[in-house]
Formats: structure tokens, C-alpha cells, sequence
């Protein structure tokens, strides 16, 4: 993600100083459905085994933090 997001934000042709708010407008639909979707992981995905909640929430959070990252760093 930390190298997807700079793509995508390049590709679309936004200038650099609005990658943040491009990246946090992008990762907000993750963040706002992950917790739901962890809460009520069984009904959301009933064939996965329920202790898999937790490390579906967190590969969220790093793609999340990663695409942050990503738009960060220097070019």
C-alpha cells in the first residue's frame, strides 16, 4: 500500500501537497467498516473461523498505516 497509494494519487494528477487528504479520504471506508466488520466477523464471513477476526483487523490497520506511509515519504 505504501507504494499503491503514491501511484494512485500520481496517476489521478493531484498535485503533491493534497496526497494526505487524498490518502485519508481513501483509507476512511476501511477504517469506519473494519470495526463492524471484526465485530460481527462471523455473520460478515461465516465460512472463516472466528479467530481469525483479530488478524483480519490488523492486516487492515497496516494496509491502512502503509498507504500513510506511503504519501509521506519522500519522492
Amino acid at each position: 500500500m505504501a507504494f499503491l497509494v503514491p501511484r494512485i494519487c500520481h496517476r489521478l494528477g493531484f498535485a503533491r501537497d493534497l496526497w494526505p487528504t487524498a490518502a485519508t479520504l481513501l483509507i476512511l471506508p476501511t477504517l469506519i467498516l473494519d470495526p463492524l466488520s471484526c465485530a460481527f466477523f462471523t455473520t460478515v464471513f461465516p465460512n472463516l473461523d472466528p479467530g481469525a477476526a483479530g488478524v483480519f483487523g490488523g492486516w487492515m490497520l497496516i494496509c491502512c498505516g502503509g498507504g500513510v506511509a506511503g504519501v509521506w515519504r519522500k519522492p
